[in-house]
């Protein structure tokens, strides 16, 4: 399954404890690209965020790959298809109502 997962930082600590925290997103988030789980990710220019297409077995191994970013991150994950999927299903569909 793969997952477009968007990250936004929470504005839940103080400023002077922003720091470590950052360090700590940091490192998290590198060990999570080296873990060749993610296919491809980007910080946006807006905002203090950015996204990652993650490819999992499970919603659950997703999850377990996330936790540590729960409390300083905003988190919002999707599961998407490619569109030859969406296609497929379009014209299963189409036959369907038109056996009716």
């Amino acid at each position: 399954m793969r997952f477009h997962v968007e990250i936004i930082a929470r504005e839940n600590f103080e400023p002077m404890n922003a720091v470590p925290i950052q360090k700590m997103v940091f490192e998290q988030l590198n060990m999570l690209v080296e873990s060749g789980k993610v296919k491809q990710y980007g910080i946006y220019a807006d905002e203090r965020g950015g996204f990652m297409i993650i490819e999992v077995d499970t919603p659950e191994e997703l999850e377990e790959m996330l936790g540590p970013f729960f409390e300083p991150l905003k988190i919002t994950a999707h599961p998407f298809v490619f569109l030859p999927t969406v296609k497929a299903f379009f014209d299963k569909y189409e036959q369907m109502m038109m056996k009716k």
